[in-house]
């Protein structure tokens, strides 16, 4: 709302849009399946369908903890890690399902777990597989399997055995990583073919969980250089737009007025121009449940997660380029 009596600014400068090429969209990563309920095997008794929260709980429970010691507590001296003393044939085995549509080309499919040196065994569809030496993704941590051959059409189950149980064994999501879409299931998600890219909103393009960047491109002519050149972004949803201009990086668009000045890199004829729309690891690594509210992040954002959604009621946000970019020429 305007205030009265302030100064209108108003821009001295003539501005004329050239024309451009159709927007093209590039997905460079990996699209990504994160799995947060799992089967928990626990002794004797059998859990179906929980939070992987909810299961680590349980599990350290179960050993004689008051509840995960990772989570919320500060360890003195070595007050934790010493109890870590379990004998053969304690332990634990999650069991994590996922869907595959039968159009899916799935063997180049990589699957991703978290401390991958702790357990005894680790299989998919019941072959056994080991983490691919010196290779992880996201964090040092997440030990990546290559699973495409293991794989088939329909369900799918990665399994986890930890034995003995060790203090370290957390159960947490797992990931699968490859060329496809997601789509929305009455538990979670469903792995679909992968479609192009276009304008709008990622999460209404299969790419619900994805937690990196989309690349758009576009080619300009200019007749002949003079006066200055901006890009501007229109609506666009992420944490920053970097913008290169033929092969060159121009800088960051992160805030309004959403407009960056290329003068310095633009030339006669044609002119390619990218633009790199970054997101963030909220929709990859949530928090998803519970309707959590938007600003700082805890631990207590994944407790009291009791029922296994389907993938429409997953808390994620809309991120992309949701209208065209335009390449402006100022003129006084």
């Amino acid at each position: 709302e305007k205030a009265e009596g302030l100064p209108v600014y108003e821009n001295a400068e003539r501005k004329t849009a050239i024309a451009g090429s159709e927007v093209k969209a590039n997905r460079p990563a990996e699209n990504t399946l994160m799995i947060d309920f799992c089967d928990l095997q626990l002794g004797d008794s059998s859990f179906a369908d929980m939070h992987v929260g909810a299961a680590s709980r349980k599990v350290f429970m179960h050993y004689g903890f008051i509840r995960n010691p990772w989570n919320h507590f500060t360890q003195f001296k070595d007050y934790i890690v010493r109890r870590d003393t379990f004998s053969v044939g304690t332990g634990f085995t999650t069991t994590y399902r996922f869907t595959i549509d039968d159009k899916v080309d799935y063997h180049a499919f990589r699957a991703v777990i978290e401390q991958g040196h702790l357990w005894k065994e680790v299989k998919v569809n019941n072959q056994p597989v080991t983490p691919v030496a010196d290779k992880w993704w996201l964090d040092r941590s997440f030990s990546v399997l290559a699973v495409g051959q293991y794989l088939k059409p329909g369900t799918n189950i990665l399994t986890i055995t930890a034995n003995p149980m060790s203090v370290f064994a957390e159960i947490e999501p797992v990931y699968i990583l490859g060329d496809f879409n997601l789509a929305s299931a009455s538990k979670g998600w469903q792995i679909v073919p992968s479609q192009p890219i276009r304008t709008g909103s990622w999460k209404n393009q299969g790419l619900s969980l994805y937690g990196f960047d989309v690349v758009y491109t576009k080619d300009f002519n200019v007749a002949k250089k003079e006066n200055t050149y901006q890009i501007q972004l229109g609506d666009w949803k992420g944490t920053v737009a970097a913008v290169k201009v033929n092969g060159e990086d121009a800088g960051i668009i992160f805030s309004e007025p959403n407009t960056l000045d290329v003068s310095s890199l633009i030339r006669e004829g044609t002119n390619h121009v990218e633009v790199k729309v970054v997101g963030s690891l909220k929709n990859l690594l949530g928090p998803h449940h519970n309707n959590p509210r938007p600003g700082m992040v805890g631990p207590h954002h994944w407790w009291n997660i009791e029922r296994y959604p389907s993938g429409k009621e997953y808390d994620t946000y809309d991120y992309g380029l949701m209208t065209d970019f335009e390449l402006w020429e100022m003129a006084k």
